[in-house]
């Protein structure tokens, strides 16, 4: 005990040695900002009463603000684009195999069309491999092949709605992405247990206006860098898939795999394009698009906490509303779009829909009455291809 502490004590001694004997430097408001991520508030580390501390990383020479694997921005940003150069860390394969315990199967969190995903453990501060179910949480995907892979290209996907980038590995010729894990699943794996309709509505207005708000970025974002080279349809034509929707510890809402697809592609496909990914072998749900009418859907399955299956049921949804002096859930679906950038977009929502709770059980028994039956089939029709999805994989549920 005694040698731990006089250890700790020499340690902080020679911390504050460092500190004391370097002059202060005047940092410009650019450098502290490129030095923590413009303020970005996951790198916040305290709070008190005369504001926020956040993390930031300077080199040793000038006190050059540098990125999360210590180098340098200038010598950086003109390969990689600014946004990519501060934030992604370039792991090794060593690395990642550490920390996802030599990707084996009881960290393997699923199996798709474009690479298996295994989750792993890396160090808060260092984002070292750790051991296992301690520090950081993360998801490693393994890509089976690839179109092209520019670092820039991702820039494109920085946005709070859509699962961070943490970092990549080139080990040859195989990609690997590090994503940070999001601890509350995916939308359609709630839905089917039933968690989303035990939510309480301001936990289920958290989850739809983070929804609109990505898939507003994405159409802004695409427009901005519409002269881009990366040819291919609209991300508005694109698929929303309802298991590609996760949420994390707070229930907020980010978009999954629009970066992956356009790695694998080199753009956006069109339909014919895709690799078959059915969440459910055998069985498919109403197929969305990252559209008005996609969210439309998603925002009237979040309230009612129930997959929709066919178009006409949202129509039949807007019509028992209206027929009862309230908004369509179109018109509030619209709003959401409209005041996405709004700082109280979420309470503004919530005051739209507080009395909507107490007709969702008319909802069920009215608006559906007549896919009823469909919907019970389609039910078995999953539970089985559930069964037979894991079976396929080995017993790894995903």
């Amino acid at each position: 005990r005694s040698q731990f502490l006089t250890k700790i004590m020499n340690s902080a001694a020679g911390e504050c040695d460092k500190l004391l004997a370097p002059p202060c430097r005047l940092f410009s408001l650019a450098e502290l900002q490129s030095a923590t991520n413009d303020f970005d508030d996951e790198l916040v580390i305290g709070q008190g009463g005369f504001g926020k501390v956040y993390k930031g990383r300077i080199s040793s020479e000038e006190g050059s603000s540098t990125n999360n694997d210590g180098r340098n921005h200038g010598e950086t940003s003109h390969q990689y684009g600014d946004l990519v150069a501060r934030d992604l860390k370039i792991f090794t394969y060593y690395e990642l195999k550490c920390a996802s315990r030599d990707f084996g199967n009881d960290t393997c969190l699923g199996k798709g069309a474009y690479g298996a995903v295994y989750k792993g453990w890396v160090d808060k501060m260092t984002s070292s491999p750790c051991m296992h179910n301690t520090g950081l949480p993360i998801a490693i995907k393994r890509l089976n092949s690839y179109k092209l892979f520019d670092p820039d290209m991702l820039k494109e996907f920085w946005h709070p709605n859509l699962v961070k980038l943490i970092g990549y590995c080139l080990e040859g010729e195989q990609l690997f992405l590090v994503h940070e894990f999001m601890s509350n699943g995916n939308l359609k794996d709630l839905m089917w247990s039933g968690a989303i309709a035990q939510l309480p509505l301001v936990i289920k207005v958290r989850i739809v206006v983070g929804i609109s708000r990505a898939i507003v970025f994405l159409h802004k974002t695409q427009d901005e860098v519409g002269a881009n080279p990366y040819r291919g349809v609209k991300i508005g034509e694109y698929r929303l898939h309802r298991h590609k929707i996760l949420l994390d510890e707070d229930f907020t809402a980010k978009l999954l795999g629009y970066d992956v697809t356009k790695l694998v592609h080199g753009h956006y496909p069109n339909n014919n394009e895709l690799i078959h990914d059915a969440y459910f072998p055998g069985f498919e749900s109403l197929p969305l698009r990252t559209d008005l009418y996609g969210f439309t859907v998603v925002l009237a399955e979040v309230l009612i906490g129930k997959q929709i299956f066919y178009e006409n049921e949202v129509q039949k949804i807007d019509d028992f509303l209206l027929q009862r002096g309230k908004m369509s859930l179109s018109h509030i679906a619209k709003c959401c779009f409209e005041m996405f950038d709004d700082m109280d977009s979420e309470s503004k929502v919530l005051t739209m829909l507080d009395e909507y709770e107490k007709y969702i059980p008319a909802i069920h028994n009215e608006a559906f009455t007549t896919t009823n039956e469909s919907y019970i089939s389609q039910s078995v029709t999953t539970i089985s291809a559930l069964h037979f999805k894991e079976s396929q994989q080995d017993g790894v549920k995903p």
